[in-house]
């Protein structure tokens, strides 16, 4: 595929080998693994090696969700008092 949206928040699942050399890579499933103290992404291995552009794990699209649930829960807070 060339673009990938992982979610299935299962680390290691998928290995970084398997994706299309140029692929790019949006990670979302991102799971705190206890054994490793850590988030730990459902990518297993260096994607640098093989994704033209990836989402980093921690970091990616965490931002970008927190920023858009306060816009939604804003705009339902505005649209409720008018």
């Amino acid at each position: 595929a060339d673009i990938i949206v992982s979610s299935a928040g299962s680390p290691g699942l998928l290995k970084a080998e398997w994706v299309k050399p140029g692929a790019e890579v949006i990670n979302v499933g991102t799971t705190f693994c206890d054994e490793k103290d850590a988030l730990r992404s459902d990518f297993d291995g260096d994607l640098s090696q093989f994704a033209n552009k990836f989402s980093p794990v921690p970091g990616g699209i965490g931002p970008l969700s927190v920023a858009f649930l306060f816009k939604n829960v804003v705009a339902k807070a505005w649209k409720r008092a008018l």
